[in-house]
């Protein structure tokens, strides 16, 4: 029987010198996993996004923001720069608000907000997603909301619920359900983000990780 190993797996393991093909050898087997859940997520996302939404935000989301609609500088550029910075600024103060809980032994209130949102994210936004859904193919608005609408939801939100809530649910389930609800997340911010905020959110999220790997 041949026991030999694979060469980058030999490599990883018997090579020890600084060099960065060697480093880069090396740290490939921890990437590579989370490759695969990254593109099936990045795959999910951009097919409901251009079948679904067609790619068009959502003007009534997109009214939270300080620059969109009548409220404008004038110059598309300079509305997704002060978008961007207005919302990584929110979401700073509610990363830092849930870290200063956690450092305060407050884990039930961590908790209970990351259990809210992770239910809000299975019955609510999941529910217009499949409204959106069922809207794209031109199904009458009646029949989606009183026969399919609360079907789909209640079966999302159940499976979603034991997937993670109940300690021995299926691995496979549970992941499907992360990938899912990120995927829902993604369309949310996809639609609400007016004109190039979305580009400018990435570029901050991007220096802002740059930034917490160099402290």
């Amino acid at each position: 029987m041949n026991t030999k190993k694979p060469f980058l797996q030999r490599m990883r393991h018997t090579c020890q010198c600084d060099r960065f093909i060697c480093r880069l050898v090396s740290q490939f087997g921890e990437v590579s996993k989370l490759l695969r859940p990254v593109m099936l997520n990045m795959a999910m996302t951009l097919t409901a996004w251009i079948y679904v939404y067609d790619m068009k935000t959502d003007e009534r989301l997109s009214a939270m923001f300080l620059m969109s609609g009548n409220s404008t500088t004038g110059n598309q550029y300079h509305d997704g720069i002060i978008n961007a910075f207005s919302a990584m600024i929110v979401l700073a103060v509610v990363s830092f608000s849930m870290l200063l809980l956690a450092l305060w032994d407050c884990r039930r209130l961590v908790q209970l907000w990351l259990h809210m949102s992770c239910l809000l994210i299975l019955f609510a936004v999941s529910g217009g997603f499949f409204y959106d859904l069922l809207k794209s193919i031109h199904m009458d608005e009646d029949k989606i909301i009183y026969e399919y609408l609360p079907g789909l939801v209640t079966a999302y939100g159940g499976f979603g619920c034991i997937a993670f809530f109940y300690p021995e649910a299926p691995l496979l389930l549970h992941q499907f359900f992360v990938l899912s609800n990120c995927s829902l997340v993604s369309l949310f911010y996809l639609r609400s983000f007016p004109g190039y905020t979305a580009w400018f959110v990435l570029w901050c999220v991007a220096l802002w990780g740059e930034l917490f790997l160099n402290l």
